[in-house]
């Protein structure tokens, strides 16, 4: 078995000027601190900052997302279409979202409008959820969910909404299951 020789050996091994034992020395030292300290121009990234919504279900934007079913004896459409939107991630663990989207259910309901909601955000490893505080939405049906789960993976931030859709007389009009990707800005 062979002993490992230390660097000074091959430092001063025949064939090894100063300039090259120099060089060599300083190209060790210099490989020694990135390691021990990581490189200092990587980016440093972190989830919180401001997004906008790039895709839904992989689709680009407006997404258009339809459905029929029964409310009370009477056949209805719901489409909704999202036009844009925008999440910011803050540091105190606050989040606000905005969607412009373009609602309709059947002839009875038509509106385009600016729809948000605020709440708080956690983040374990990749795994990111929000928990909405406040919603505002013009929209006549009852959405129940409370928070969203999905994934960070720098720069993107993945969210899968399941909306359960409760119809006027409380029964379940429709569930949604749809991924919205944001990407940082």
């Amino acid at each position: 078995m062979r002993t490992p020789r230390p660097l000074a050996v091959f430092l001063s091994a025949p064939g090894y000027s100063a300039g090259n034992r120099a060089r060599l020395l300083a190209f060790v030292m210099l490989t020694a601190v990135v390691v021990a300290c990581g490189d200092p121009t990587a980016p440093t990234d972190t989830v919180t900052g401001t997004y906008v919504l790039s895709t839904i279900n992989s689709s680009p934007l407006p997404f258009v997302d339809s459905h029929t079913y029964t409310d009370a004896g009477v056949s209805l459409t719901f489409k909704q279409t999202v036009n844009t939107g925008s999440l910011t991630v803050k540091t105190d663990n606050t989040y606000g979202v905005k969607f412009n989207q373009r609602v309709q259910v059947g002839t009875i309901f038509d509106q385009t409008s600016t729809d948000s909601s605020t709440g708080t955000w956690a983040l374990s490893g990749s795994d990111f959820t929000i928990s909405f505080k406040d919603t505002t939405s013009t929209s006549p049906l009852v959405i129940t969910t409370k928070s969203f789960k999905g994934t960070w993976a720098a720069p993107t931030l993945s969210l899968t909404v399941v909306d359960t859709v409760k119809t006027s007389t409380g029964s379940i009009g429709f569930i949604s299951s749809l991924i919205y990707k944001f990407t940082k800005q």
